[in-house]
């Protein structure tokens, strides 16, 4: 009897409130193929982290994650989408000139790096995020053939939906 009590006691003092609902963040899947990557990549050890093992974690993440991405062309079509959008940072050619590095190949990367990395240089500017854009002198993708296969392809989904 007592610990009906108690229990009745309990419930009349914490009133049950409903549960905030959480935000869902849609995130594309392109973003979700850079985040596995950059989490394979960054596993590794430093003497193996280099422009190559990037590239390779690419294709591991494209290969194991068939559901996000169905093939390396879109992802380098995307990749390269949002690296020219990236490269129009007020500051983002002066920076690569001073350092002597290719625009495409440090926008590729950043890119690569995430969305916090691009978010940060469009706020603050190529130049503030410092030296480590010298780690980033190789392109990622460089070949032409392979994008335009992409490219192709969506041409032929969007018009067999016609």
């Amino acid at each position: 009897m007592k610990n009906l009590k108690n229990n009745e006691a309990a419930q009349s003092v914490s009133p049950q409130t409903p549960k905030a609902h959480k935000r869902v963040y849609n995130v594309a899947p392109e973003r979700k193929i850079s985040n596995a990557a950059m989490v394979h990549f960054h596993k590794m050890p430093q003497e193996l982290q280099n422009t190559n093992t990037k590239k390779l974690c690419v294709k591991q993440a494209i290969s194991t994650h068939p559901q996000w991405v169905s093939d390396e062309g879109h992802y380098w079509a995307w990749l390269q989408d949002q690296t020219k959008l990236l490269t129009r940072v007020w500051d983002f050619s002066e920076t690569c000139k001073n350092f002597g590095l290719d625009e495409t190949a440090v926008a590729q990367h950043l890119v690569l790096e995430g969305q916090q990395a691009c978010n940060f240089v469009r706020m603050n500017g190529l130049q503030a995020y410092g030296e480590k854009i010298k780690l980033f002198h190789q392109a990622l993708h460089t070949d032409p053939k392979l994008l335009n296969e992409a490219c192709g392809k969506i041409n032929q989904r969007e018009n067999s939906h016609e």
